[in-house]
């Protein structure tokens, strides 16, 4: 591994039960874990950090939920966390995770079913999600490669820490979908801005998974 990995792995912080601040999970520990996953596992990890989204929201990832008809795509969640609130989720798709979803989504069977597969051809859920990278881990250090256990909520952190150092705290906010809950067409309207600036400078950032 090289030496920048290690001395994530040595630092990254461990997970704590009921502690209220989700920690980030550093990339290059992400990015050391993926040689160890499926196809779709690794899919998902790396679309839920460019897209910034909930595990439930990756796990419901549709062709019915996605807008592809402009350079960044849009992901609106039928079912998201705040809808009791009467808010609509959108969600941004960067140039990265595109290139990702582009062979999901020529293979799905429907546009209603969840684009991501566990080995038995059943839709991820949270729990396995999370079931799945654990096992992948154990895989890794099986193969000496010592990483430490990190959850998928964490991802959603991790890509909000790096928007916040491109750009600042209150477009990682909105790009994780923390805005406050307004649904006027102004706020709407300006929301999009937002998020397509941000997910724009993503792309342009050039990052690879």
């Amino acid at each position: 591994m090289k030496a920048g990995t290690t001395h994530a792995l040595e630092t990254v912080e461990p997970i704590r039960a009921g502690k209220a601040s989700v920690p980030a999970v550093p990339w290059d520990i992400v990015k050391a874990t993926l040689p160890f996953c499926r196809d779709d596992l690794a899919a998902m990890i790396q679309v839920t950090y460019w897209c910034g989204l909930r595990p439930g929201e990756a796990c419901r990832l549709c062709v019915r939920d996605l807008d592809m008809s402009e350079a960044i795509w849009w992901y609106t969640p039928t079912e998201h966390k705040t809808s009791h609130h009467g808010r609509e989720l959108v969600k941004a798709i960067p140039i990265q995770a595109q290139k990702i979803l582009r062979p999901f989504i020529a293979r799905a069977a429907s546009d209603d079913e969840p684009l991501f597969k566990t080995r038995f051809g059943n839709p991820y859920s949270a729990d396995s999600f999370g079931t799945a990278i654990k096992a992948a881990i154990t895989k890794a250090r099986k193969a000496d490669v010592d990483l430490p256990l990190w959850s998928p909520n964490r991802l959603r952190h991790a890509i909000a820490e790096k928007i916040d150092a491109m750009s600042g705290r209150e477009d990682a906010q909105h790009y994780l979908g923390h805005s406050r809950p307004d649904t006027t067409a102004v706020y709407a309207g300006r929301n999009h801005r937002i998020l397509r600036r941000v997910a724009e400078d993503l792309g342009r950032d050039g990052e690879a998974a």
